[in-house]
């Protein structure tokens, strides 16, 4: 058994041999430049976090602000069904069904939507404003948060992916050349033109 045989590198070992400042006499300055893309292109990936959180920060803040407005505004009422409530069907994802309830002595009817599976004379919550107009609900804590990381991971994986097809498209066209250049170098050998 040949004890100095080696095994090929792998993938992160490679990715390591490809850094830019390194010396090699076999590294072309086109391996060069795709290594220095590809650094800058990681590197924007990872200045891109700070910035999605920053955006997911302030987007969770303004979202909090208009869930406390709205809290303000709005209130809770025990509704009741007037017919068992619509099933969602492929036309309409939100079918809305006729509700009644009492508030300051004056009884307000209005069509609101309820899930699949109430039926008449049920009793189910629903938001009014001051007027007695049926609102959405305001956003819970938990809603906002999830909405504020999804926001700030949009961004994130926004920036970095179009910088990574542009940094793709790029290491793309310098292979493209090097194939080239390296066709045209055999296509020499071959013709005994080679210096």
């Amino acid at each position: 058994m040949d004890t100095h045989s080696r095994t090929s590198p792998g993938p992160l070992a490679r990715c390591w041999n490809l850094r830019p400042w390194r010396a090699h006499p076999l590294l072309r300055r086109s391996d060069r430049a795709i290594a220095w893309l590809v650094c800058c292109g990681l590197l924007l990936a990872a200045l891109m976090i700070p910035v999605a959180a920053t955006v997911a920060a302030h987007a969770h803040q303004a979202a909090t602000v208009s869930a406390t407005e709205a809290a303000a505004r709005l209130h809770p009422v025990q509704a009741t069904l007037e017919q068992p409530a619509a099933i969602p069907n492929g036309f309409d994802g939100r079918p809305l069904t006729p509700v009644r309830w009492s508030e300051h002595g004056a009884t307000h009817r209005a069509e609101v939507f309820v899930p699949a599976g109430y039926q008449r004379g049920e009793s189910i919550e629903i938001w009014v404003d001051g007027d007695a107009r049926p609102a959405q609900p305001p956003l819970g804590s938990s809603a906002i948060l999830l909405d504020s990381i999804l926001l700030g991971l949009l961004v994130w994986a926004s920036v970095t992916s179009v910088s990574g097809v542009l940094v793709y498209a790029v290491t793309h066209r310098i292979r493209a050349g090097q194939l080239d250049r390296w066709a045209t170098e055999w296509a020499r050998v071959a013709a005994g033109r080679h210096p």
